[in-house]
């Protein structure tokens, strides 16, 4: 196997982690956020708390992808190994899929806040 090949390849597979740590990371910390922000309202803004139950859906559905990403690197590793280089590949390609449908989920729990605080806010001026 060529040397820059494989050095390639290393590089991807580092890229490949660290991508799913980001997301791992990112969706965490935006669930840790908004659990502590409704335990914080819950008796006084039910109505507020309950609406922001959908982003949190959004949130866990993407640490769910990451989750099986996770795993989807180990398949892939193990195909390798075996030199089953089509599972792989179709492992490696469903792997990168979910990342960034767990980053798209990110996207759209963070646009359900933000459009949740434009409506509490519309009456009110800055």
């Amino acid at each position: 196997m060529d040397t820059l090949y494989l050095e390639q390849y290393r590089a991807g597979i580092e890229a490949g982690k660290n991508a799913i740590k980001m997301s791992f990371f990112i969706n965490g910390g935006a669930i840790l956020s908004i659990l502590t922000f409704i335990g914080s309202i819950f008796n006084k803004e039910r109505v507020l708390a309950i609406e922001l139950f959908g982003s949190l859906i959004w949130f866990s559905s993407a640490i769910l992808l990451v989750g099986i990403s996770s795993g989807l690197v180990y398949i892939t590793h193990i195909c390798l190994g075996k030199d089953k280089l089509t599972y792989a590949k179709y492992s490696e390609i469903t792997t990168i899929v979910f990342i960034c449908i767990s980053y798209i989920c990110f996207i759209i729990g963070g646009y359900n806040i933000y459009a949740i605080i434009l409506e509490l806010t519309a009456g009110t001026s800055l």
